[in-house]
């Protein structure tokens, strides 16, 4: 019996969190590097994904009437395709003694 793949589970942990999202829309959402394990196909169709959730409304995108925003995302990733599909983003870098954040235009 083969066990699933970290590709597979994060698949399906993810088509998880989207069909709950369907069904009881929340507002907000905090993806911590949901991306890692996923291929560079995937990652675009993930962002594809979020950018489509973030534009329509919740109720929308949960199949009722609605034009308020959509869901907010906040992503925490090292990979680029989430960044190029993101409204904002911002960069955090660390060096020992020192801690710098700023706000990024474009990747």
């Amino acid at each position: 019996m083969a066990f699933p793949t970290s590709l597979q589970k994060s698949i399906v942990a993810l088509a998880f969190i989207f069909a709950v999202q369907r069904c009881d829309p929340a507002p907000f959402f905090v993806l911590d590097e949901v991306d890692a394990a996923l291929d560079a196909r995937h990652r675009r169709r993930v962002a594809q994904f979020v950018r489509r959730l973030s534009r329509s409304s919740s109720a929308a995108a949960a199949g009722g009437e609605g034009g308020g925003r959509g869901t907010q995302f906040l992503c925490t990733t090292f990979r680029r395709e989430l960044l190029a599909s993101a409204d904002r983003f911002v960069a955090v870098s660390f060096m020992p003694g020192r801690r710098e954040s700023r706000q990024a235009e474009g990747i």
